[in-house]
């Protein structure tokens, strides 16, 4: 990422385009993957949920999501 952050100094932006929101929070820098792994997947997951909706079925007298 050092190798982007020289080339690219909208670096932050362009990762928000990505679902990464701050390479510190995200671990970048450290290198630690499940800590980005960890971050990456709540963020998918809100936006996710953002895009969908839960409903209930009724079917053969049971409720089901």
């Amino acid at each position: 990422m050092a190798k982007f952050r020289d080339v690219n100094p909208d670096l932050e932006t362009t990762m928000k385009t990505h679902l990464i929101e701050d390479l510190e929070a995200f671990g970048i820098w450290d290198d630690d993957y499940e800590k980005f792994f960890n971050a990456r997947a709540k963020v998918i997951s809100r936006e996710l949920s953002s895009r969908t909706y839960a409903r209930v079925i009724v079917r053969d007298g049971f409720l089901s999501c």
